[in-house]
């Protein structure tokens, strides 16, 4: 049973982490852009 909560704890990671990389990008390009001014169609 040991190694069932190894798949469950690397799979549990697994799902963090690909929530966090599609997330941290939404977050953090409104103060990217707005720190150097950029727009949407600049941006393009």
């Amino acid at each position: 049973m040991a190694k069932g909560g190894q798949v469950r704890t690397a799979l549990f990671a697994a799902d963090l982490l690909n929530f966090h990389d599609r997330t941290i990008p939404v977050i953090v390009v409104e103060p990217i852009k707005a720190e150097f001014g950029s727009t949407d169609a600049r941006s393009a």
